[in-house]
C-alpha cells in the first residue's frame, strides 16, 4: 500500500455529499459523491474524502488525509496528519464486550474512542473498536494490511506492522517496531514488547518479551520451536530403539532366563 499523490486531485465539495453545518472544512479539501460528515466534526487542510465515505459526529481529521471509499468512521474517531484509510474500513465501532446476567450476554456500553496517530495506513476492511472508556490507540507511523481486526482499549505502539488477517483481542498493548506477520491471533489483555517478531500464523497467549521472535501455537522463541521439531523429528528412530530394549527386556525375564537363574541359585541346606 502506497500513499497516493493529492496534489493534482480538484478541490471540490460534490453537492450531493450531505455536511452538518457546523462542521469545520480546512482549505484545499475535496469532498466527494454522498460522503456524509456529521455534527461538529473537523476536516484538515488538503483532506480528500472519496465518495460513500461516512464521518460521524465530532471527529477530527488532520492534514493530508486521505480517506478512501465506503469507509465509515463512527463519532468521535482522531485522525493525525497523513492517515490514510482504505475502502471498506470501519473505525469506532463499538468494542465486544459483554457481561453473563441470568444467562443472557448482555451489552456493555463502550464509551471510549479511537485515536489514530500521524502517518499511519489502514487497509481495505480492516476495525479499529473503540474503547470502552478511553481511548483505542494506534501509534504513529504505524501500517495496517487488508481484513485486520484490533480490538477494544488496544494501544498500538509506533512504527508497528500488522499484516493481513491479523486478530488483535482487546486491551492488548504492543510496543514500538513490533511486527506481527500475517494470520496471527494475539489473545486478550497482553503486552508484545518493543521490536518483537510474531511469525506469521502464530497463536499468542502470553507475554511477549521486547526483541522476541516467536513463532507456532502457543506462540514461543522460534529457536525453541526449532528444537522441539528437531526432537520430533528423531521420534520415530527412538520408538524403534524403545521397541528394541523392551524386547531385550522381555527376553531377560522370560521362563529361559528364570531357569537359568534358578540353575545359579544354591539348593537349601
Amino acid at each position: 500500500m502506497t500513499n497516493h499523490d493529492t496534489q493534482h486531485r480538484p478541490v471540490r465539495i460534490d453537492p450531493s455529499a450531505c455536511i452538518d453545518p457546523t462542521v469545520v472544512i480546512g482549505p484545499g479539501v475535496s469532498v466527494g459523491p454522498c460522503v456524509v460528515i456529521g455534527q461538529g466534526s473537523t476536516i484538515g487542510e488538503n483532506a480528500v474524502i472519496h465518495a460513500g465515505a461516512v464521518i460521524g459526529r465530532f471527529c477530527k481529521l488532520g492534514r493530508d488525509n486521505v480517506i478512501h471509499p465506503r469507509v465509515v468512521l463512527y463519532d468521535d474517531c482522531t485522525l493525525g496528519d497523513r492517515v490514510i484509510v482504505h475502502s471498506g474500513a470501519v473505525l469506532g465501532a463499538d468494542g465486544f464486550g459483554y457481561r453473563t446476567q441470568q444467562g443472557r450476554h448482555v451489552k456493555v456500553p463502550q464509551l471510549g474512542s479511537v485515536e489514530i496517530e500521524d502517518d499511519v495506513e489502514i487497509g481495505v476492511g480492516s476495525a479499529v473498536d473503540r474503547g470502552t472508556f478511553g481511548p483505542t490507540r494506534i501509534g504513529a507511523g504505524t501500517k495496517i494490511d487488508n481484513l485486520v481486526q484490533v480490538g477494544h482499549n488496544c494501544q498500538i505502539g509506533k512504527n508497528n506492522l500488522l499484516g493481513n488477517q491479523v486478530g488483535i483481542a482487546g486491551s492488548c498493548v504492543t510496543g514500538d517496531n513490533v511486527t506481527i506477520a500475517n494470520r496471527v491471533g494475539v489473545a486478550d489483555h497482553l503486552r508484545i514488547g518493543a521490536g518483537a517478531f510474531l511469525v506469521s500464523g502464530s497463536g499468542v497467549t502470553n507475554d511477549i518479551q521486547e526483541g522476541t521472535r516467536v513463532s507456532g501455537y502457543p506462540a514461543r522463541r522460534e529457536e525453541d520451536v526449532e528444537r522441539a521439531l528437531a526432537d520430533a523429528a528423531a521420534l520415530p528412530g527412538l520408538r524403534e530403539d524403545v521397541r528394541r530394549i523392551s524386547e531385550y527386556l522381555g527376553r531377560s525375564s522370560g521362563p529361559a532366563a528364570q531357569d537359568d537363574e534358578s540353575v545359579r541359585t544354591p539348593a537349601p541346606r
